[in-house]
C-alpha cells in the first residue's frame, strides 16, 4: 500500500504544466522511484482522476484508488483540477489511504500577474472578456474566482488531511518549478540540458486578436497558430496606436491585501522558506491594452482580420 503520496493541487497558472510534463517524463524513465499513474501523452497530469474524484462514487473512481492501494512506491498526483475537488471527493480518497503520509503542494503566484495570466488563460480557451471587464468583477467579487481565495481552498484540504500536510511555494521567488519540484520532491537533480517547457505566453496585442475572432466564431487561439499570423499582427500594433492605454492595480486595494494578510497570518509558518515581511514582491502592475472601441474604428482592418480566419479553416475552426 502507498506509504507517502503527494497531492500536487496548483492552482492554475503556476508552471503545473512544466510539472506535469517533467513527472511524465521521470516516470518513463528506467527503474523510476515513484508512481505516477492515469498519464498518457495527451494527458500528462491527472485531470481525469481529478474530475471523477468529484463524483466518488463513480465506478472508475474506485478503480483508480484501488490502483493507488497497489503500489509500494511514492506516489505523486498533479492536477490544477484538484482546486474544484469537492470535501466529498478528499474524504473517499484520505478513506482509501487511511494511513499514506499525504502531503499538498500549492504553488501561490503574486496575485497582480496571476490574474492577468488567468484572463489570457480564459481568453484562450474562448472567451470574449475584455481585460478590464475581468479585472474589474475580480475587484467587485474577488470570492468568485478560486485563485483569489486561496485560504478557502487550503483550510478545504487540511480540515481532510491536516495542517501539516500542507507546503505552499511561492511561485515568483522559483527561477525552474519543474527543477524545484523534482528536487524538493523526487530527490531528484535534472541535467543542465533537460528542457522544462511551459505554456505559451501572449501579450495584449495577441489577446485582442484572440479575443475578436473569439467574438466572431472563431478558435481565436487556433487562428492565432497561423505561420503568416506575424503581418496581420504588424497592422494592428500599426493602427491600434492611439488606443492603447494602460490601468494601474497594486496592493493598496484590499481586495488584494486582504489576500496577502490572510495568508501570511493563516499560512506563514507553511510558506516555504518564509520568514516575515510582505509575501508578494511585485507590489504595482501596470497592465496594457486596446480599448474595444478600435474594432469600430477600422471597419475594414475588422473585415480583413475575419477574412484572414476564413481563409485558414485548419487553424480557425473552433476546437
Amino acid at each position: 500500500m502507498t506509504e507517502n503520496i503527494v497531492l500536487h493541487i496548483g492552482p492554475h497558472k503556476t508552471g503545473t504544466t512544466a510539472i506535469q510534463q517533467m513527472l511524465f517524463s521521470q516516470s518513463t524513465s528506467k527503474n523510476c522511484g515513484f508512481y505516477y499513474p492515469f498519464v498518457s501523452t495527451d494527458e500528462m497530469g491527472q485531470h481525469t482522476f481529478a474530475q471523477l474524484a468529484s463524483d466518488p462514487k463513480r465506478t472508475e473512481f474506485s478503480e483508480m484508488l484501488r490502483a493507488l492501494k497497489s503500489t509500494a512506491k511514492m506516489c505523486i498526483l498533479s492536477s490544477e483540477e484538484l482546486c474544484y475537488l469537492p470535501d466529498t471527493g478528499m474524504r473517499r480518497l484520505r478513506m482509501a489511504l487511511p494511513n499514506a503520509n499525504v502531503t499538498i503542494a500549492y504553488y501561490q503566484r503574486d496575485i497582480l500577474s496571476l490574474l492577468q495570466s488567468w484572463w489570457q488563460e480564459k481568453i484562450k480557451h474562448g472567451s470574449t472578456q475584455t481585460l478590464l471587464e475581468f479585472l474589474f468583477a475580480c475587484l467587485l467579487a474577488p470570492q468568485h474566482l478560486h485563485l483569489l481565495v486561496p485560504d478557502i481552498l487550503l483550510s478545504s484540504w487540511a480540515s481532510v488531511f491536516g495542517r501539516g500536510a500542507i507546503r505552499i511555494f511561492r511561485y515568483d521567488n522559483i527561477a525552474d518549478v519543474a527543477r524545484q519540484f523534482a528536487c524538493d520532491f523526487l530527490g531528484v537533480k535534472l541535467p543542465a540540458e533537460t528542457l522544462t517547457a511551459s505554456n505559451r505566453s501572449y501579450d495584449h496585442l495577441d489577446c485582442e486578436m484572440i479575443r475578436f475572432w473569439n467574438m466572431h466564431g472563431f478558435w481565436g487561439a487556433g487562428v492565432i497558430q497561423s505561420p503568416d499570423y506575424d503581418e496581420t499582427r504588424a497592422e494592428l500594433v500599426e493602427r491600434s496606436g492611439d488606443f492603447s492605454e494602460k490601468f494601474v492595480l497594486d496592493y493598496g486595494r484590499k481586495e488584494f491585501s486582504g489576500i496577502e494578510d490572510i495568508l501570511i497570518s493563516r499560512w506563514g509558518d507553511r510558506i516555504e522558506g518564509f520568514d516575515g515581511g510582505r509575501l508578494f514582491q511585485i507590489r504595482e502592475k501596470s497592465y496594457s491594452y486596446i480599448r474595444p472601441d478600435f474594432w469600430a474604428a477600422n471597419p475594414h482592418f475588422s473585415k480583413s482580420m475575419r477574412e484572414f480566419a476564413l481563409q485558414r479553416p485548419a487553424y480557425s475552426q473552433r476546437k
